[in-house]
């Protein structure tokens, strides 16, 4: 397969009003989404699809699994991102909580049957019940499984990388506000030389300087931009409901739950988390490409 040039996203939820966890999902509107971001520099991306009952991943993984063969704008999708549903309850994000369930080996493999087979990149909760055995038999199978929306301890985070957990998804977020000083999950994965990152630069996610530790804890092959895009961004300032939240987005460009308690996905695309990332000056010309396109292939296996 020959990836189209520009950038590479790993977690795309959806642009411009359409969702990709959404019921009423067309072909039509993933092609929507590609061309919109082709347009703005992107060259491919992994639609993302966050906890939702098991009826809508009925009605859309097929979508998205039929959007991806076609001829003109199937090569810009690299495949399918699962986050979610085996998350910890008190890192929910703007994940609805009615939905998060255990990690289950058979229900997962029906989704990907669903899917056509598509589903290459699954955020989960390492600390979940079967977890750890879950993470080592999807790996096993070719799946790429990231650690996200959790509260696992150093041991269980380590157990996970063993069972064959390669990267965590987007750090530093869906996370609670208040941690253990010491003893917390980001600590844990900067800390692990094998793990890899992926981090929003979106200007909003993450401060600065914690950009800036993640780089200076990780190789720069390990290091991995995403956007994280909303399905309301690229839509004007208002207040929206996003995957039953009550969410707002700033004319500014962050887009919060309407309670406060945290972020709800970014308004940004690639493109401008690339441009956001490179005027913080913690990257290289060399380091941004890495960044925002060469380490997401390879760790999707599809380099070259």
């Amino acid at each position: 397969m020959t990836i189209p040039d520009g950038w590479i996203d790993l977690q795309v939820n959806g642009f411009l009003g359409v969702d990709f966890t959404k019921p009423g999902l067309s072909v039509e509107d993933v092609h929507s989404v590609s061309r919109h971001l082709v347009e703005q520099g992107v060259g491919a991306y992994c639609p993302t699809l966050i906890t939702a009952p098991e009826e809508y991943y009925k009605e859309n993984l097929p979508v998205l699994a039929e959007a991806m063969e076609d001829q003109e704008w199937g090569q810009h999708l690299l495949g399918i991102h699962l986050e979610g549903p085996s998350f910890n309850l008190k890192c929910s994000g703007a994940h609805p909580e009615a939905y998060i369930r255990d990690p289950d080996l058979e229900a997962f493999r029906r989704w990907n049957a669903w899917a056509d087979g598509k589903i290459i990149l699954h955020t989960l909760a390492p600390e979940l019940p079967g977890a750890i055995s879950y993470i080592e038999a999807l790996s096993a199978e070719g799946v790429v499984m990231s650690l996200g929306h959790h509260l696992a301890d150093a041991e269980t985070t380590r157990q996970a990388i063993q069972a064959g957990a390669r990267v965590c998804t987007h750090l530093g977020n869906g996370i609670p506000n208040t941690l253990d000083r010491h003893h917390n999950p980001i600590i844990d994965q900067l800390a692990e030389p094998e793990m890899e990152v992926m981090f929003i630069p979106d200007g909003f996610h993450l401060p600065v300087n914690v950009i800036k530790l993640i780089r200076g804890m990780k190789d720069i092959s390990q290091c991995i931009a995403v956007s994280d895009a909303a399905p309301i961004a690229g839509l004007a300032s208002g207040n929206y409901n996003l995957w039953t939240k009550n969410v707002v987005l700033t004319p500014e460009g962050c887009i919060r739950q309407q309670d406060g308690s945290s972020l709800a996905g970014s308004s940004r695309n690639m493109t401008e988390c690339m441009n956001f990332l490179k005027s913080t000056g913690i990257f290289s010309t060399e380091e941004l490409n890495a960044a925002g396109r060469d380490n997401a292939l390879r760790l999707l296996g599809k380099e070259g």
